[in-house]
């Protein structure tokens, strides 16, 4: 066998895959951009309920002792706020 008839299959398989690839690339969808809606509610910015859970002290939150018990030990030993 001389070396052309080696590698004309080669070739042909290797042109074969980048013409395959060359399709799919192709075939990927472009990317449409949508128009935000800057459109929202009337009642959005009127304040409705004043009573939310940031006003309430943790320990009226959470009445569970164990979890009060936990929530103590994690404030505690939290390095951050030990700072």
């Amino acid at each position: 066998m001389n070396l052309q008839t080696m590698l004309t299959p080669r070739i042909t398989k290797l042109l074969g895959i980048a013409v395959i690839a060359l399709l799919w690339a192709g075939c990927v969808p472009s990317i449409k951009q949508k128009t935000e809606n800057k459109n929202v509610p009337p009642d959005y910015r009127v304040a409705g309920d004043t009573i939310n859970a940031a006003k309430i002290q943790w320990r009226d939150f959470f009445t569970d002792p164990n979890l009060q018990m936990l929530i103590d030990t994690a404030l505690r030993n939290n390095q951050e706020l030990n700072i």
